[in-house]
């Protein structure tokens, strides 16, 4: 709770001097963890189904300062990984959909990731002094406000952290800092189209009543919570007792936060 409220007040700080993606409002709707279905071009008939719908949540829904229209997805993370976007379907999926529902070009996905650490200034030594050990853990917002409180103006401050400032400055970009990293993906139409023809193409496996399901164990497992029933289910343990142990209903009032949660009107 702890770290959760920290990050969280962070936050505004961050968001401060950097560029803003202002939320969409739709019909007096601010466009906030928007749950849309999209009827899929698919006769789904031959299965006994009516039809087949696309189910997709949106964290945010906003525009930049040219009206471009952006889909905004955050996430927590021990350390930031960016190897993955080229071939991240989230990203490829959610632009797809989203120039579904909103009828126009969606220019990308902000990907924004909050690291799970608590947003601390810089160590403060034996000698009072203020640290510059290059393995610290701060921002420059951070250095910079223990520098003025400690000398009153960062001028006044011993070279070495003047120095150790700038490097921190040197760091950072309007769109990350040691604790916040949004990066701004894109598809090409050429992308989009291909995804969307890859959600066509999974519905037959979907829909196929004779499709065999088995384990398909990756290196990825280590961190799958679901990896001891999966062991049990080879080796002939009861596996159905493990995934009970694990597994709980979620309860009716897990999101009973949601109506107090305030946002502003654009006006």
């Amino acid at each position: 709770l702890e770290l959760a409220a920290a990050m969280l007040d962070y936050y505004p700080q961050w968001i401060r001097s950097r560029p803003k993606y202002e939320t969409l409002w739709v019909d007096g709707v601010p466009q906030v963890e928007v749950e849309a279905e999209i009827e899929l071009p698919f006769d789904a008939t031959p299965y006994g189904y009516d039809r087949v719908v696309y189910q997709v949540t949106f964290d945010r829904i906003a525009t930049d300062e040219w009206g471009g229209l952006w889909i905004i997805e955050y996430k927590t993370a021990k350390a930031f990984e960016i190897r993955h976007f080229m071939t991240d379907q989230q990203v490829s999926s959610y632009s797809w959909a989203g120039q579904v529902v909103y009828d126009r070009p969606v220019m990308g996905v902000v990907y924004q990731q909050h690291k799970k650490v608590i947003p601390v200034g810089p160590r403060i030594l034996a000698a009072g002094k203020i640290s510059t050990a290059s393995n610290m853990l701060t921002s420059h917002r951070l250095y910079k406000l223990a520098l003025e409180k400690l000398y009153t103006d960062v001028s006044k401050a011993p070279p070495q952290n003047i120095r150790f400032l700038g490097d921190l400055a040197a760091q950072e970009t309007e769109h990350r800092d040691a604790y916040i990293r949004r990066d701004l993906i894109t598809r090409n139409e050429h992308q989009i189209a291909a995804e969307g023809q890859k959600i066509l193409l999974e519905l037959l496996g979907m829909l196929d009543p004779n499709i065999a399901i088995y384990p398909s164990p990756t290196r990825e497992c280590t961190w799958c919570a679901f990896q001891d029933p999966c062991i049990s289910l080879d080796d002939g343990s009861d596996y159905g007792a493990e995934l009970e142990a694990i597994s709980q209903t979620r309860a009716q009032e897990y999101n009973t936060w949601r109506p107090y949660l305030r946002i502003l009107s654009p006006e």
